[in-house]
């Protein structure tokens, strides 16, 4: 007979191996650890077709129902955390014109490097974890994503050193398995950098610390935090999708961009032409420097093969390299001072600040006439 107090294996339950060994694997099967890889496909059709001759498909209803839900669910999530954060992309559009411009793809929001932590712990508690996107197959851009789940320090690091692994937050159910249903699923990230205070914009130059002071707006019994329209006009500018332009227009048409924004906005753009400048003098006189005197011309390119930031564009860059190439060994220059205007014109650095500076004058224009039909 089983003595009073003793457990169904005839020991006492505190110091019992086998009830110990139940009890963990019990435990296991409640919480299962979240799995570290997963894969999704291509994205579906609400993905797709977005663009429509230069300008956002419109939305259906149910699109439109879908966008609502999703945006209510963003800041019901991020509703008491204490994470500084803030709504990026077209999205800040259609909100300050209080009307959807178009079909939006995705959710975009930024989120400060040292709250990493905080952004695991918090949305960990909410049913979200933190993720890395990337090709299964690079040579397949339309292929399978690996989704990674990583620690804050992982997603920090990888958003800092951008090697094609885009951080994102991804909703998850208690198996840890990504949930491709409901409400919100799936949210880019963008990790503000600063440094001695300073958000950092493109290639390093210093952003305006008031762009990350977010516009608190009501929407549908919760709260967003939207961008400065500064500081979206400056990442639109970066664009390269057919309906950005369209984009940086219906934001100058909301009427809630100034002519001092776009001239906040010129002001980064020319400290980023110059840290362009600056960074290819580097990289230009780092290579110059192993140059022997005696190299002929498909010497000189290989050394340019050679160097890990040129080697790795050599493809499309190939002629521009052969151009500079013969004129190293014709004019004997061997810095970047001397072989700037031609570097400048072979690379078509001059065509790209050209662009720039049209883009800036269209969003001048577009901003005074929106300015002189609400006088």
């Amino acid at each position: 007979m089983k003595a009073a107090g003793m457990c169904p294996h005839g020991n006492f339950p505190s110091s019992c191996p086998l009830c110990a060994e139940e009890r963990n694997k019990e435990k296991t099967e409640e919480e299962p650890k979240p799995l570290q890889f997963q894969e999704r496909d291509p994205f579906d059709d609400f993905l797709e077709h977005i663009d429509q001759q230069g300008s956002r498909r419109e939305p259906t209803e149910r699109e439109r129902e879908k966008m609502d839900k999703s945006l209510s669910a963003l800041g019901q999530l991020f509703e008491g955390t204490g994470i500084r954060w803030q709504l990026d992309g077209a999205l800040n559009i259609s909100l300050m014109r209080g009307e959807y411009i178009g079909i939006h793809k995705d959710l975009d929001v930024s989120i400060e490097a040292d709250e990493m932590t905080l952004l695991e712990k918090k949305l960990g508690e909410r049913g979200y974890g933190l993720f890395l996107s990337y090709l299964k197959d690079p040579e397949q851009p339309r292929g399978k994503k690996v989704m990674e789940r990583v620690s804050a320090a992982m997603f920090l690091d990888a958003a800092e050193k951008d090697h094609g692994r885009h951080p994102m937050i991804a909703a998850v159910d208690a198996k840890g398995l990504i949930r491709e249903v409901g409400d919100l699923n799936f949210i880019d990230t963008h990790v503000v950098r600063r440094v001695d205070g300073d958000p950092i914009g493109w290639h390093g130059v210093r952003l305006p610390q008031d762009w990350y002071e977010p516009v608190s707006t009501p929407f549908q019994g919760t709260e967003l935090l939207l961008s400065k329209p500064a500081k979206v006009a400056y990442f639109k500018l970066h664009g390269t999708r057919s309906y950005d332009k369209t984009d940086l227009k219906l934001l100058a048409e909301s009427g809630k961009m100034t002519a001092t924004d776009v001239e906040q906005v010129a002001t980064v753009m020319t400290a980023e032409q110059e840290a362009r400048l600056k960074r290819a003098e580097g990289i230009f006189d780092g290579i110059f420097a192993r140059f022997e005197p005696t190299m002929d011309k498909d010497q000189i390119k290989q050394v340019f093969a050679n160097d890990s930031v040129v080697g790795a564009r050599l493809k499309e860059m190939s002629a521009q390299l052969d151009e500079l190439s013969e004129l190293i060994v014709t004019s004997g220059k061997r810095t970047f001072g001397e072989l700037q205007t031609d570097i400048v014109r072979i690379f078509q650095l001059d065509a790209t600040i050209a662009k720039e500076q049209q883009q800036l004058d269209e969003l001048r224009s577009w901003v005074k006439s929106a300015t002189l039909a609400t006088e």
